[in-house]
């Protein structure tokens, strides 16, 4: 206790950790309550009992920090809701643990609104209590020091995807693998609303975040630490160990951004592709294909590229991969579009494709055309019958097994057929909710 203005503060902030064995008749419910009693009443409760309802590989958590207590990037508080005065957090999702367990379960305690000492804690403990927060406070605390910054690396977080979308701002995509959080979005706004286009990239006067795009929860609003959108980007990368942007996505008619300047504050990084979401339009889409050349994968879900006659100089570029055709998109395709393609990929989702111009790709393929492709996948839509007989009609093939193309540990029948060079192409048909699939892959 210290006195301050005549009244006596408990500045005592603490740490309690206890461990206990659980196992499958777990049933028990560990009670969520405040202050230093509630705490120690609930880790004697803990280290006396065989079993306890616990969630998904549990860990109890604990936790107010004031809010200047870690700099201005610092949420205030690790999970949902910011309770005042004593509190203690829990994180839970239903579990059944297989067999019995030791887990370590962590505590803390702010009494008061007092700082708690975070860098005080042994690095493993520290790294724990980080592991508690959502990734949108982890990669604030990264923000904090170059210290944060390596903590959060040393702790060897991944994330699956990264992808950079330009809409009326620039933002960064967080998707996560199955095991991972939710997704999240940083966006990056410009100190004032500026209505002339184009615009340079700007530095960002302010950043938002916020998990799971569709509810937008723990949305978080920042001031920018003096990064540049490139920082931003590299920072990010740093800490979760990635080398690359997955998708560059344009989402408006017109980029209202200088092609330029977009170029010299991404252009950088290795993209792996770009992706004309369906407000974008075929013209945004051309400029971003010759300011981004060594992009050589494209993929669009646009009804700007509804007619393929518009954009014939796309279809004949050796690219990687070119995937055309959405739920949305009404993409008139014809045997004509498919035979100009020079992609080593292609993927097509269309009305108007059936298995009689399947069967003419197929036969126009076996006498020499599309020579740099080696997978095709045909997605066709509207409850389109399709049947193996169309599909191989006067095709000479081999009945094999194979491993399904889009689906891990699942065989499915495959049908050889070969060009008059000898190579082997292989044949698979499958079925969907949203309709059936072709898929071909050369095997040189």
């Amino acid at each position: 206790m210290r006195k301050k203005g005549g009244r006596a503060q408990n500045r005592t902030s603490a740490l309690w950790a206890a461990t206990t064995t659980l196992d499958h008749s777990a049933t028990r419910t560990l009670s969520r309550k405040g202050g230093q009693a509630g705490l120690k009443i609930s880790l004697k409760q803990v280290a006396a009992s065989q079993s306890a309802r616990i969630h998904d590989f549990l860990i109890f958590v604990c936790v107010r920090f004031p809010r200047d207590s870690l700099g201005p990037f610092f949420p205030g508080h690790f999970l949902f809701d910011d309770w005042w005065g004593h509190c203690l957090h829990c994180i839970s999702i239903d579990y059944t643990p297989p067999e019995r367990r030791t887990l370590a379960i962590l505590l803390f305690s702010t009494v008061m609104s007092s700082d708690f000492p975070l860098f005080h804690l042994p690095e493993n403990a520290l790294k724990l209590v980080i592991q508690c927060m959502e990734y949108i406070e982890i990669v604030g605390f990264s923000l904090v020091s170059n210290k944060t910054k390596e903590i959060v690396r040393s702790i060897n977080l991944k994330i699956e995807q990264i992808s950079l979308t330009v809409d009326d701002v620039i933002s960064i995509r967080f998707d996560p693998d199955e095991d991972g959080p939710s997704t999240m979005v940083w966006s990056f706004w410009p100190k004032d609303n500026n209505d002339a286009v184009p615009i340079p990239v700007y530095m960002p006067a302010r950043v938002t975040a916020m998990r799971d795009v569709d509810t937008q929860q723990n949305f978080v609003e920042y001031q920018n630490p003096g990064l540049s959108i490139e920082k931003w980007v590299e920072h990010v990368q740093y800490i979760f160990y990635s080398s690359e942007i997955d998708y560059l996505a344009f989402a408006d008619e017109i980029c209202k951004f200088d092609w330029i300047s977009l170029k010299d504050a991404v252009g950088k990084f290795k993209i792996l592709i770009l992706f004309f979401q369906d407000g974008c339009s075929l013209e945004c889409a051309q400029l971003a294909m010759r300011h981004f050349p060594s992009v050589r994968s494209v993929t669009s879900f646009s009804p700007s590229f509804n007619d393929p006659s518009q954009y014939r100089h796309i279809l004949i570029q050796n690219l990687d991969i070119l995937s055309l055709g959405y739920e949305d998109m009404s993409l008139k395709i014809g045997l004509d579009d498919l035979l100009m393609m020079n992609s080593k990929t292609i993927s097509i989702k269309s009305p108007t494709l059936t298995g009689k111009m399947v069967n003419q790709f197929f036969k126009h393929w076996i006498k020499g055309s599309n020579p740099r492709m080696e997978f095709a996948h045909f997605e066709f839509v509207n409850n389109q019958l399709l049947n193996k007989e169309t599909l191989l009609k006067g095709l000479y093939s081999e009945e094999v097994r194979l491993n399904s193309p889009m689906r891990v540990n699942v065989e499915v029948e495959g049908y050889d057929i070969f060009r008059n060079d000898r190579t082997a192409g292989t044949i698979s048909i499958e079925e969907t909710d949203q309709g059936r699939n072709v898929y071909f892959q050369i095997f040189e």
